[in-house]
C-alpha cells in the first residue's frame, strides 16, 4: 500500500487549513451536545482518537475543545483521566507534530 504524502497542496497543511479550522470552531455548539449526551460516570477514562493528525493545528484544537466540554459539563471531573491518540500516515511530519504539542503544554 503507497503511503505518499498527500500531494496538491503548497507548504504546511497548518498554514492551508483555516477552512477546516473555521469549521471546528463553529461547530462546537455540536460538540458540547453531543458530549452532554454522553452518559459516563466522572471517574472514567476517555479516549479520544485523531484519525489524520497532520502537523497538528487543527487536531490540537480539536482535542482541547473537547477537553474543555468534558470539563465544563462535568462528564470527567479533575481527577479524570483523558487519552488522545493522534494518527496519520507513516509519512506524516511527526518531528513538528510534536514540536507543537511541546508548546502547546
Amino acid at each position: 500500500m503507497a503511503t505518499g504524502a498527500t500531494t496538491g497542496m503548497a507548504d504546511s497543511y497548518n498554514y492551508n487549513s483555516a477552512p477546516q479550522l473555521a469549521t471546528l470552531v463553529g461547530s462546537e455548539h455540536y460538540i458540547q451536545c453531543a458530549i452532554n449526551a454522553l452518559d459516563l460516570p466522572p471517574s472514567s477514562l476517555v479516549v479520544i482518537a485523531d484519525f489524520g493528525a497532520s502537523l497538528g493545528s487543527n487536531s490540537l484544537q480539536a482535542i482541547k475543545i473537547i477537553f474543555q466540554c468534558l470539563r465544563e459539563t462535568k462528564k470527567i471531573d479533575e481527577q479524570g483521566q483523558i487519552l488522545a491518540i493522534f494518527n496519520d500516515l507513516p509519512t506524516n511530519n511527526w518531528a513538528s507534530f510534536f514540536q507543537l504539542l511541546a508548546q502547546e503544554s
